[in-house]
């Protein structure tokens, strides 16, 4: 009686990765790249808006302290009142 050889035999070796294996191994680690990228453009989105931000507001709270200290003129001129009418000044609270 001759044996068939192992590779021919029911008892096939389990060593191997099969194509469905591959396959969705492969797509698996496309999802989660996608994911660590879409995470990182979001964040830098982020960060540039919050740093735009953070700018105007520099900007808004310096324009305030200029206007609230004392030495600042203030001086309003405007062209659309009725005759007769005189804006001397403003008072702010």
């Amino acid at each position: 009686m001759r044996l068939l050889p192992r590779r021919f035999s029911d008892e096939g070796s389990e060593a191997g990765e099969t194509l469905i294996e591959v396959l969705m191994s492969t797509a698996l680690m496309g999802i989660v790249v996608l994911a660590i990228i879409g995470g990182m453009s979001t964040m830098l989105i982020g960060s540039s808006i919050n740093r735009k931000q953070a700018d105007g507001n520099a900007a808004l709270v310096s324009a305030m302290e200029q206007l609230k200290s004392p030495d600042s003129v203030r001086a309003c001129t405007y062209s659309g009142l009725p005759s007769g009418v005189t804006l001397t000044s403003i008072q702010y609270q």
